[in-house]
């Protein structure tokens, strides 16, 4: 997605030049990358370019044009020499004042530059203005269809053929799996569309998720209505409906122009049964879907078309429906319920029961098969079968006579194979293409873009000025990707192909391929500084000429001179530099700690002169044999410990000690010594004397805080109707020039006099320009009669219906 709008500046000098300012045309694009941009933000209006660290690119506007009289397009053209970047906003700027007329925010977009081994790309950016008169005011004749690319028509083309190949591939409609299948759903009239896939009318429809549908009047169909959708300036994509008709719907187009295809998903019964409509599979069950319509075609000729019942019970319909799960549970349960138990009704019982029934014409003929006794099987008349001569059939081997082959059985086959007419249909088409290649003569490859076989039978015709990319004949194959890919096989020369593409408005350079019969150099693989040297595995051999093998180098190592093994040590290993450790402080060697971590040493020295500020411990020692251990000692303990006369005891006292600075007591006592002193002091309490008034006194002698003096409804000892009426403004006039001392007007200011020329005083004026309204000193515009008397400045009143007003008050 992508935001726009036209700034708070802009929006300024289109104010201004309603009052006859000169136009400014904006005449420069800005592109810029933000990072972390968010499009989903409003544009800040008031805001201006970017930090220069995020502009990538500055051009000139390549054109302006008129899109109608409210609207001017500006583009730029960046062509394959401008790269590399990313941008994803876009200013339109007046580069000589430096001011933004427009602001679009949109996705990451990349701009390359055409490069040795990579192409680049070319792009056209525009940014349309709408406001009232903009042509006018930009001096825009030229209309933007005149120069303007209109992709729109491609774009649709492009939508269009890309439905009708799924179209080809899917039919009218085809679902994946159970994408779009409905069932029923909780309530009696609730029922489920499930999520999934499906093609519809070459539409690529995507249900996101489970759609539920209440259909309260049935019979009914629900139908899926797809249609793509979008705008010139966002994504468009396939939007999904699921609608219940008990009419059927069809294609159609809206309002907006769209046109949406409506497939059936289910039929909806009236007792609330789903009888799925949904078309499957992909391109191979839409072929066969014509032929496969039939119950023997798709294996099920021996199951009949009856309908079902719920019910055990239910004897309507005879032998034309079947039985649901359902029927058969019940029937099942309702015989186990009424069954004989096997531990009341043994075996002796039923043989008891059968003994009373034995015997001819019972039914039972327990001593026959198949109403005939033992006796009649062993009778050799009865035999069936029964050979006129051999006793057994020759085997497959003693035959004579067999044909050395056989015709096949009159058979057919499956899905997996294509018929004779199928396949001319398919590949003669690319035989005859291969075979009735188009001669290219004296045309230059580079305008050869369709797909198909060509070839030059001439050298003579295959120079470098026709592109091609050896002076030899030989076949062009063009094929499409991307844009078109060009494949030369030069004649005379086999085993070298070469190979370029043509991607927006230029060809690629050709390049060659490498094969058995054009190996490429040691230069072309990397390995042009590698010298082709055969290689030793020999751990003696002195050549120069040669590389040594892995097992060559490894056994080098392990035969070196000198070599420690894996776990051995040096004859000095207990050496550093050629010294020992020591735990004693003995000289010239080296420091190891004793088992309890110490270290020994005779004196230890220092060159570090950083000091510190805060002495929490002092490194003291006991003594030098035995307890000589450095341990830290706090001040206290230092102090207490030194009792030598070079300190006082801790009860002792200086000689000074009863003075401050060599003063004693009663010189800090003196007035005279004493600095900083208050120039005054607060009073103590007290009471004055009859010079002063009490409370009570003042109170009688003055008026209270809500009383009134004698003449308090006068001024200067005259009432209100003692001044002229005309010194207070009633008038109603919209041109008027006089006004009393106090009034205040709004007037036109610029923007930037909010706050520059607060409290000062100016002139203001009728203006001409626009009946009933006034202008200041600093408006320049359609100054017409003086409006007499003092005026101030008090503020700035905003821009109301898109003028700068400012605040006067009449002071004189």
């Amino acid at each position: 997605m992508s935001q726009t709008a036209i700034t708070l500046a802009f929006e300024q000098h289109l104010a201004e030049l309603q009052l006859g300012g000169q136009p400014v045309v904006p005449d420069e694009f800005v592109l810029a990358y933000i990072p972390g941009l968010d499009l989903l933000a409003p544009i800040d209006r008031a805001a201006g370019l970017p930090p220069a660290g995020q502009i990538v690119h500055r051009q000139p506007v390549d054109q302006r044009g008129k899109v109608n009289a409210n609207g001017v397009a500006y583009s730029i053209i960046m062509d394959t020499q401008v790269g590399d970047f990313t941008f994803n906003a876009m200013y339109l700027v007046h580069k000589a004042s430096g001011m933004v007329a427009m602001v679009v925010h949109k996705a990451d977009e990349d701009k390359f530059k055409n490069l040795t081994n990579r192409p680049g790309n070319s792009l056209v950016k525009s940014m349309l203005m709408e406001y009232q008169g903009a042509a006018e005011a930009t001096n825009t004749q030229v209309d933007a269809s005149t120069w303007q690319i209109d992709f729109t028509a491609r774009l649709m083309g492009l939508d269009a053929d890309i439905r009708l190949q799924a179209l080809d591939h899917y039919g009218d409609a085809a679902f994946i799996d159970g994408g779009f299948a409905v069932t029923p759903g909780q309530g009696v009239d609730e029922f489920l569309v499930a999520p999934g896939l499906g093609y519809i009318a070459g539409l690529r429809a995507l249900l996101a998720s489970q759609q539920s549908v209440v259909v309260s009047q049935r019979p009914a169909t629900l139908y899926a209505d797809v249609y793509h959708a979008g705008t010139l300036l966002s994504d468009w994509h396939t939007h999904v409906e699921i609608k219940a008709s008990s009419t059927p719907l069809t294609d159609y187009t809206d309002e907006a122009g769209y046109p949406h295809y409506v497939t059936p998903l289910a039929t909806l019964a009236a007792n609330g049964a789903v009888t799925d409509l949904r078309g499957r599979g992909g391109l191979w069950w839409h072929e066969q879907r014509p032929q496969a319509h039939t119950k023997d075609q798709v294996g099920l000729n021996k199951l009949e078309n009856w309908s079902w019942s719920h019910s055990y019970t239910d004897a309507t319909g005879g032998a034309t429906k079947y039985a649901t799960g359902k029927a058969v549970a019940d029937g099942y349960n309702a015989l186990n319920s009424n069954k004989l138990n096997a531990a009341s009704y043994t075996a002796a019982d039923v043989l008891a029961k059968l003994k009373t029934v034995d015997g001819a014409n019972s039914g039972l003929d327990a001593d026959l098969l198949d109403g005939q006794h033992g006796a009649y099987y062993r009778a050799w008349a009865n035999l069936t079968g029964v050979p006129a001569t051999a006793s057994r059939w020759p085997s497959f081997a003693e035959v004579t006579g067999k044909p050395a082959t056989y015709p096949p059985s009159n058979h057919t086959h499956d899905d997996r194979y294509y018929t004779k007419a199928q396949g001319d249909g398919r590949y003669a088409g690319i035989a005859r293409d291969i075979k009735n290649a188009t001669a290219l003569g004296t045309s230059a490859l580079n305008a050869i873009t369709a797909p198909g076989f060509y070839y030059q039978s001439a050298n003579a015709h295959a120079t470098a000025a026709r592109n091609y990319p050896v002076l030899l004949a030989g076949t062009l194959i063009v094929t499409e990707a991307a844009g078109v890919v060009q494949t030369y096989i030069p004649y005379g020369s086999p085993g070298t192909i070469y190979m370029r593409g043509y991607y927006g408005t230029s060809w690629s350079a050709w390049v060659e391929t490498y094969t058995t019969a054009n190996k490429p150099s040691k230069a072309d693989v990397g390995l042009g500084n590698v010298p082709n040297y055969p290689a030793t595995s020999s751990v003696t051999d002195t050549s120069n000429a040669k590389f040594a093998t892995a097992g060559a180098v490894k056994a080098a190592n392990d035969n070196a001179n000198g070599r420690l093994p894996k776990n051995g040590k040096a004859a000095d290993s207990a050496r550093l530099n050629g010294a020992i450790d020591s735990e004693n402080s003995t000289g010239s060697t080296i420091v190891k700690r004793s088992s309890s971590g110490d270290i020994n040493a005779r004196l230890f020295r220092s060159e570090y002169d950083t000091t510190n500020a805060s002495v929490n411990f002092i490194m003291t020692q006991v003594d030098t044999a035995g307890n000589n251990y450095i341990r830290p000692t706090t001040p206290e303990q230092f102090r207490a410990g030194v009792t030598d006369n070079y300190y006082l005891g801790k009860n002792a006292k200086a000689v000074d000690s009863d003075k401050l600075d060599g003063q004693h007591g009663s010189y800090y006592r003196a007035w005279g010594n004493i600095t900083g002193k208050p120039a005054t002091f607060p009073p103590s309490g007290h009471t004055h004397d009859d010079r002063y008034y009490t409370k009570s006194q003042s109170d009688g002698r003055y008026l209270g805080k809500t009383a009134k003096a004698a003449d308090s409804d006068k001024l200067d000892g005259q009432h209100g109707s003692y001044y002229k009426q005309n010194d207070v403004y009633t008038g109603s006039n919209h041109a008027n020039t006089s006004f009393p001392i106090g009034h205040i007007l709004t007037a036109w200011v610029h923007t930037n006099y909010a706050t520059d020329n607060l409290n000062k005083t100016c002139k203001l004026y009728l203006n001409t320009g626009n009946y009933g309204t006034y202008a200041s000193d600093w408006y320049a515009g359609y100054r017409g009669a003086a409006l007499p008397g003092t005026w101030v400045y008090r503020g700035y009143g905003g821009t109301p219906g898109g003028i700068s007003g400012g605040i006067f008050q009449r002071i004189a």
